[in-house]
């Protein structure tokens, strides 16, 4: 009934212990539509340069430049392969209400949020890695945010999610406005 950690771990019959399992569990409660006057296709950006190991406060930094963009694509805002952030902001046009599972896949991390809520998880430094998250949704736009960094090595960045009427798929700019 509420928000809840839940950590296990099991013993055979000599008494050894396995390692500690953990698992994350939110009482999820449908997030309503909001009004958008005349939105435009796409989502605007802010794009960073700076070396992190994790994502930072936005609010501290000044981005490079803003823009639009079609879709979560990082190809249409870097300006260079290594030591950036981006920050995607939009809304989603959710056609069926029901429980939608987000996803990011990134090098290196990322944070995805629907209402302000954080869905996916999937900050630090590491290689193309993908997390999940789930949410309630009404039909109607919800606000999008997406939040990544690249240090070094491959950067990357894919965003996906499925519901009750879709597998899961590339969140295309069908159906993403700001």
């Amino acid at each position: 009934s509420e928000t809840s950690v839940v950590r296990a771990r099991t013993f055979n019959s000599e008494g050894k212990a396995s390692r500690i399992n953990k698992g994350d569990f939110r009482k999820i409660t449908p997030k309503d539509p909001i009004k958008v006057k005349n939105p435009k296709k796409g989502l605007s950006f802010e794009y960073y340069e700076k070396s992190v190991e994790l994502l930072p406060d936005f609010k501290n930094l000044e981005p490079k430049k803003r823009g639009s963009a079609s879709h979560f694509e990082l190809n249409e805002v870097i300006e260079r392969d290594d030591m950036f952030l981006v920050v995607f902001e939009g809304y989603i046009n959710i056609e069926t209400a029901g429980t939608y599972t987000f996803y990011t896949e990134s090098d290196d991390g990322s944070k995805l949020y629907i209402h302000g809520e954080t869905i996916v998880d999937n900050d630090g430094s590491h290689g193309m890695r993908e997390r999940a998250g789930q949410i309630i949704l009404k039909k109607g736009l919800h606000p999008i945010r997406v939040e990544m960094f690249d240090n070094t090595g491959d950067e990357g960045l894919v965003v996906k999610y499925e519901g009750p009427d879709s597998s899961k798929k590339t969140i295309s700019s069908k159906v993403l406005s700001h």
